[in-house]
């Protein structure tokens, strides 16, 4: 796990984090993509919210003896609103 990045992403603004077991997490309101990249793999994963009222973003890293990372979007809905997330794998060359 050791060289992933995680990252929160507004408007152009990025909080990021390289994973370190010490179960961190990285929160921003109104967030518009939460994403890990794997260098050893050269692949990136984003969770994007694409429609919709999204609250926040959250990226979470785990511990030592339970190494994990975790993307969350954060967004209301009801009877007449949904929802429309994008997952993306990306290989980086």
């Amino acid at each position: 796990m050791e060289g992933i990045y995680l990252s929160v992403i507004k408007e152009g603004q990025s909080d990021s984090i390289e994973y370190s077991y010490e179960g961190r997490c990285l929160v921003l309101e109104q967030a518009e993509c939460v994403s890990a990249f794997i260098p050893a793999l050269e692949t990136e994963i984003s969770l994007c919210g694409k429609r919709g009222d999204f609250l926040s973003g959250k990226a979470e890293e785990g511990y030592l003896f339970n190494p994990y990372y975790t993307l969350y979007q954060t967004a209301e809905i009801s009877l007449e609103k949904g929802v429309v997330t994008e997952l993306c794998l990306k290989k980086r060359i």
